[in-house]
């Protein structure tokens, strides 16, 4: 649930008109990044454990649920962003 709303909450907060500066977007773009690149490492090394545990395997899957929707945001904004400079030229 805390994966789902951060990227939830990042998702808003990119969308919205706030970010009126390239620079905050791309700080914040860089961030999402970032906290998809250690869920990734999360994914990879417990895929590798042998999880007996019910609630970690539920975390586990509320993390990987989180990373696809956070990479599905990050591949949906940069598109907008290459859309952004072409249209420009």
């Amino acid at each position: 649930a805390i994966a789902q709303e951060c990227v939830s909450r990042v998702s808003s907060y990119i969308s919205s008109n706030k970010l009126d500066d390239k620079v905050s977007r791309a700080r914040i773009i860089a961030r999402l990044e970032m906290a998809l690149s250690r869920m990734e490492f999360a994914l990879e090394r417990t895929g590798k454990m042998p999880i007996t545990y019910v609630s970690l395997l539920r975390r586990r899957k509320i993390i990987k649920r989180a990373y696809a929707e956070g990479t599905d945001l990050l591949e949906k904004h940069k598109l907008h962003v290459s859309f952004l400079l072409f249209s420009q030229l």
